[in-house]
């Protein structure tokens, strides 16, 4: 084989190694003690995201992942839940890479070699899984993957899912009420709640209503991907309620096309239609009058 050749199998081998594998399949449950002793299992958080990475205190790769990691711990915070799993190293070892490196999410040994489980198959690290809600795999990534695409994928899953506002995995009236509570406030005051603002613009109006109704009835647990029939009524019902909050202008015209004119042009056809009538009757009148004289 010639060296362009290898150059080539190995460029493309390194290709599909990095990129990201969309997936949809129920992500293999596990219960695992932490590296403080509590134990936790993977469907202990059923209704979050979950971010599952596979890695190694001696891995280069996975250093240089930890910032990355970070960045989408602040972006989210508790509304995402973060796992790190590693089989190569002792509670000591990596009670002190968490000290070091600033982890602040969940970290454990993998003593029930979960990643060898078929279902995940990691076979270099670290390997990232993205969870959704319902503990469907939705994301797999390979290798060193940046903070913004993790970001990305996160707000797609937690999308699927807005309106959720307690957490419950289903979006019912409890949620209206929650949104009720936090319902004009925006994020400078102490009862804004941004798991109200769906359309994180900083404040909980009608338009997060408007997206919770949209999304009324929708069970988080279910796989489906992205809702599409109801994206379309929540639209619609936006739309109507900027025409409905829009002031008017009296003096555009438009309105003066769409209002004052057919007003005006009802009054004046009223008027001519009274004037015609009355000079009807008057002449009714008068000749009627002229046949009693006869």
């Amino acid at each position: 084989m010639k060296f362009y050749e290898k150059v080539a199998i190995i460029s493309i081998s390194l290709f599909l190694l990095i990129i990201p594998s969309i997936i949809h399949a129920q992500a293999p449950d596990f219960t695992l003690t932490d590296i403080d002793g509590n134990t936790f299992s993977l469907s202990d958080f059923r209704c979050k995201v979950v971010i599952l990475e596979f890695f190694g205190t001696f891995c280069w790769r996975c250093v240089i992942e930890i910032p990355h990691l970070i960045d989408v711990r602040n972006e989210f915070g508790e509304n995402l839940v973060m796992i790190s799993l590693s089989w190569t190293d002792t509670d000591g070892d990596l009670r002190d890479f968490r000290a070091e490196h600033d982890i602040s999410w969940i970290v454990a040994r993998d003593t029930k070699n979960v990643h060898d489980y078929e279902e995940y198959n990691v076979t270099a690290v670290p390997t990232l899984y993205i969870i959704d809600q319902g503990g469907f795999r939705r994301y797999r990534h390979v290798s060193v993957v940046e903070a913004s695409v993790l970001i990305e994928e996160v707000n797609g899953l937690l999308s699927e899912c807005a309106g959720d506002v307690d957490s419950d995995c289903d979006i019912d009236y409890d949620d209206f009420i929650n949104l009720a509570g936090a319902y004009g406030s925006n994020s400078s005051q102490a009862d804004y709640d941004e798991r109200a603002d769906f359309d994180r613009d900083e404040d909980v109006d009608n338009d997060d209503f408007m997206v919770l109704a949209g999304y009324y009835g929708k069970k988080c647990t279910e796989f489906g991907g992205p809702l599409t029939g109801p994206k379309k009524i929540t639209e619609s019902m936006m739309k109507k309620l900027e025409k409905e909050k829009k002031p008017k202008a009296y003096f555009t015209l438009p309105y003066l096309l769409e209002v004052v004119i057919p007003f005006v042009s009802f009054v004046i056809i009223a008027v001519i239609e009274i004037v015609v009538l009355s000079l009807i009757i008057r002449k009714l009148h008068g000749m009627y009058s002229k046949k009693r004289k006869r």
